[in-house]
């Protein structure tokens, strides 16, 4: 059964209705949080460093704190589903060169990625609100429970997309970067090269034209090679035959492997790295499998990069909500709010 709320006199409104900067300053700074964390993420994005990539993570956090405060500081619930709209929705101007490109579909994509990472916010915060209205006792981190996660899958949502997009429609993204993670999960496979490629060391700065010649000569050594002696066919070891003859056969087998790897992937070349090679391919079947899948590509890398992202933020839920709580305390002692009791039983805040 939900409280009766009532407000406790006149007086109390009028310190309410002087505390509107208060709100509107808590509101700027979550538009000033969202945005930063979009501008340095694009910037991460388009040239990954360490200095835009931890401004974006503590502008990331600031906004989810700022989220959790406007849940508890803001009395009405229109009050906070505006700010979270103007703050989650402004940062899409961030892109408005894109929108006259020449891909409609990316344009569509991405302002239906901010709607749907919206609509999780204003889940969250009204999941929390309901909580403050009809708990008897404040408590800040059941509160906080309760909105954190779906304000964080909002957001997260939205930068899924727009690294999706950066990659795959805008050419924002440097090849740089997907040759980084290509090379990185070559080297976590590398201890595995015997069990993957038998007689070849997946190293991804290795050159492919060694990688093919060691996976040639393992060939040839386990095979029996066929020579012709007196007009007989005879099968004799490969280790058994003149060295000239034997480079002569090895060289017919990298030929042979040379041609098949070109004729199944027309930019193969004998001088690129293996690293180099795996990216093209990873790259090639990416496309071929996005034109035959068509919009469901899209909603599938998507889901994939939303819940690593959120897999990986959800071990630090703990600390972003540590940090809302320090701030939330720091603002009760300096003045900023202040608890009240709307019954005998029942605690509020207000902006004092």
């Amino acid at each position: 059964m939900e409280p009766n709320l009532q407000i406790l006199s006149e007086s109390k409104e009028v310190d309410e209705d002087r505390s509107w900067w208060k709100i509107l300053l808590v509101g700027l700074i979550g538009l000033g949080a969202s945005g930063g964390a979009f501008h340095y993420f694009i910037n991460f994005i388009a040239e990954p460093g360490a200095s835009d990539f931890w401004l974006f993570v503590s502008c990331f956090v600031l906004f989810l704190v700022i989220a959790i405060l406007q849940v508890l500081f803001f009395k009405d619930l229109w009050k906070i589903l505006l700010a979270s709209a103007v703050q989650v929705l402004a940062p899409v101007f961030f892109f408005a060169n894109e929108f006259s490109g020449p891909d409609a579909n990316a344009t569509r994509i991405l302002i239906l990625g901010f709607l749907v990472g919206y609509y999780f916010v204003f889940l969250g915060v009204r999941r929390g609100h309901r909580m403050v209205q009809n708990t008897i006792k404040l408590r800040f981190f059941e509160i906080s429970r309760r909105t954190l996660p779906r304000v964080a899958s909002g957001v997260l949502i939205v930068l899924s997309v727009v690294v999706y997009l950066s990659y795959f429609s805008w050419n924002l993204a440097p090849k740089d970067v997907g040759l980084l993670v290509t090379d990185g999960l070559l080297e976590g496979v590398k201890p595995f090269s015997n069990i993957i490629v038998p007689g070849g060391v997946i190293d991804p700065a290795g050159n492919m034209g060694d990688l093919i010649k060691s996976l040639a000569l393992a060939k040839v050594q386990e095979s029996k090679i066929t020579v012709q002696d007196q007009n007989q066919s005879v099968s004799v070891a490969y280790g058994s035959l003149p060295p000239d003859y034997q480079a002569k056969v090895l060289n017919t087998v990298i030929g042979e492997m040379q041609s098949a790897l070109q004729a199944k992937f027309s930019s193969f070349s004998s001088g690129e790295t293996v690293g180099q090679f795996t990216y093209a391919v990873a790259s090639d079947y990416f496309a071929k499998f996005s034109s035959f899948t068509g919009p469901f590509a899209s909603i599938l890398v998507v889901a994939i990069l939303f819940f690593l992202a959120k897999g990986t933020l959800a071990l630090f839920y703990w600390l972003i909500e540590f940090i809302a709580y320090v701030i939330f305390k720091a603002l009760i002692v300096f003045g900023f709010a202040y608890v009240n009791l709307e019954t005998r039983t029942r605690e509020f805040l207000l902006l004092s």
